[in-house]
Parts: structure tokens; C-alpha cells; sequence
């Protein structure tokens, strides 16, 4: 029974842990890309493949970068 509790719980952390990095990494993608195109006056869309980032994070750097 311990052994089943022990796994859930270590799944669960490892989730977890995965959602964060994935989190970090993507305020890092849009920091970065601002900070591109604001020093080297260049649009999002070349900002992004100068950084060549993942086609699934391009998605939430324009949604954010289009808030704020």
C-alpha cells in the first residue's frame, strides 16, 4: 500500500516539476523576445525565429506580447 502512495506522490511531483520548467521556460521566451525587438527595433515574428523558438511557444509569446 505504501508503495502505491510513494508512486502517486512522485508522479504527482514529477508533474509538477515538468509544468514549471515548461512555465519558466515560456516567461523566459517572452522576455526574451521583448527585449529583442525593443533593442534591435525588429517585429515579434523575427524576434522569435532569431530565437528560434518551438512553434508551440511562438503561440503564447504573441498572446502575451499582445496583453501588455
Amino acid at each position: 500500500m505504501c508503495n502505491l502512495g510513494e508512486s502517486i506522490l512522485k508522479e504527482g511531483f514529477e508533474q509538477g516539476l515538468k509544468q514549471g520548467i515548461e512555465q519558466g521556460e515560456i516567461k523566459s521566451a517572452i522576455e526574451h523576445t521583448k527585449n529583442l525587438m525593443e533593442s534591435a527595433n525588429i517585429d515579434i515574428n523575427k524576434a522569435m525565429n532569431m530565437l528560434k523558438l518551438p512553434e508551440n511557444i511562438k503561440e503564447v509569446v504573441i498572446k502575451e506580447l499582445k496583453k501588455g
